[in-house]
């Protein structure tokens, strides 16, 4: 290209004759030439775009971006905020020629991240459900905060350890790289641990079982022994005169209400009842044989102590008594849970008197008065 004169003749003319006017044109050749690069140039909304100028010859710069904003500089960064097709433009000149440069920006519309849930403060171990809100959406992605995750639309979650998580959604749009990202903060409460021992475990009737509460991160107790007796003591003791198995249920009751249950059965054997009968209450005679008859309930298996050295381990049992005594008769009767009574009675053989007398003088006369000594 080179510069150019253009000749410009004017000629008139009219019945006296004509005239003539030249002058020239001087035509500079153009040497602006425009280029321009925007990266990326497909994106999410809100897409920032680089804009660079790779235009020659010129020294202004007119940019549209095609969403209403314009711009003078030689270099531009310009966020499209919307989705859509955008046509931009470049027009550079020298103020005497100029040149448009085009390209054209692509930004696809963004999934919007949104979610609800159930509760935001919970106790350990219950679990949280999450209400997936979000528009636009292929795919969703769930980050639990605990190292758990999940691609479930809807999904829930169970937290085991007290402490503060940020659950994050992230949401991909259908054919697009676009997405989205929400989050929440959820608080969960150490929820006590219930767990106690009974001491004994097992016993007979009438049984007294001390409780040792052996839980943590507890505020109040409430123990329910199973036969229709409570208690809100830390360590209470219970005596269960029935027998029977009984299911005693701690509910232990932390920080916002958090509550764990635990259970225990105790089983109270029966205690079988001792008792006898002798054939008869005493005796003023010696030796002597007496039967005894056992009447015991709930037994199976018997001690007899007679009181003259002599046990037996039968039903029922009869004693010889040589002389006169107290003598104690014991009966231990037991069943299979181990449990015993015991029962006793006194059986008094009395001594016999031995009658004798004696008196003096032994004779004499009439009006005789005689001294007669009870030995």
């Amino acid at each position: 290209a080179h510069d150019t004169t253009y000749y410009i003749v004017l000629t008139i003319s009219n019945q006296c004759g004509s005239s003539i006017w030249v002058d020239s044109v001087h035509v500079l050749p153009n040497s602006v030439s425009a280029l321009i690069n925007g990266m990326p140039m497909v994106g999410c909304e809100p897409l920032p775009v680089t804009f660079t100028n790779f235009s020659i010859g010129a020294n202004n710069y007119y940019w549209n971006f095609d969403d209403g904003n314009t711009s003078n500089l030689f270099n531009v960064a310009h966020t499209f905020s919307n989705s859509g097709t955008y046509n931009v433009s470049m027009v550079a000149n020298d103020g005497c020629g100029f040149d448009t440069a085009y390209t054209t920006i692509t930004v696809y519309p963004k999934p919007i991240s949104v979610f609800t849930i159930d509760q935001d403060s919970i106790c350990s171990g219950q679990s949280v459900q999450f209400t997936n809100q979000s528009q636009n959406v292929s795919s969703t992605l769930w980050f639990f905060g605990d190292g758990d995750s999940s691609f479930l639309a809807n999904p829930f979650h169970i937290y085991q350890v007290p402490g503060q998580y940020t659950v994050l959604l992230v949401v991909a749009a259908q054919n697009t790289n676009c997405f989205d990202t929400s989050f929440m903060i959820i608080n969960v409460i150490a929820t006590p641990i219930a767990s106690f021992l009974t001491v004994p475990l097992n016993g007979c009737q009438p049984l007294l079982i001390n409780f040792q509460n052996l839980t943590s991160n507890s505020l109040y107790h409430n123990w329910s022994f199973g036969d229709g007796n409570s208690s809100v003591d830390f360590e209470p003791s219970h005596l269960y005169t029935d027998p029977g198995q009984f299911i005693v249920t701690l509910v232990e009751i932390g920080d916002y209400g958090c509550t764990d249950t635990a259970s225990s059965l105790v089983n109270v054997f029966p205690k079988p009842e001792a008792s006898f009968l002798a054939s008869q209450d005493s005796s003023c005679t010696y030796p002597v044989l007496v039967d005894f008859i056992n009447t015991s309930t709930g037994a199976q298996a018997y001690n007899w102590n007679l009181g003259n050295g002599q046990t037996s381990a039968s039903t029922h049992e009869s004693a010889n008594y040589a002389g006169p005594g107290a003598y104690i008769i014991e009966l231990i009767a037991s069943n299979q849970y181990g449990c015993s009574d015991t029962t006793t009675y006194t059986f008094n053989v009395y001594q016999s008197p031995t009658a004798f007398f004696d008196f003096g003088p032994y004779k004499g006369c009439a009006h005789l008065t005689i001294q007669f000594d009870n030995l």
